[in-house]
């Protein structure tokens, strides 16, 4: 019974955006940089907004190789 009041009392517990209980006990033996997941939530967002750059930075030079390519048959 105490098990379920605890249970229904940590689900109505607000959570934190990065931090949880149980990873910032697998990673607190860590120092310096490397503190919590936060680090490696954010380098994947880095690195998923720049492949998606590059992604739009390709496609755009695909759509105008595609113009250039319908234009210079009309001529």
């Amino acid at each position: 019974m105490d098990n379920e009041q605890n249970q229904e009392q940590n689900s109505s517990e607000p959570k934190e955006a990065f931090h949880t209980t149980t990873s910032t006990k697998i990673v607190s033996h860590y120092n310096g940089w490397l503190v919590s997941d936060e680090f490696y939530k954010r380098s994947l967002a880095v690195v998923g907004h720049y492949l998606a750059g590059a992604f739009m930075i390709g496609f755009a030079f695909w759509v105008l190789a595609a113009v250039v390519m319908v234009l210079s048959n009309l001529l």
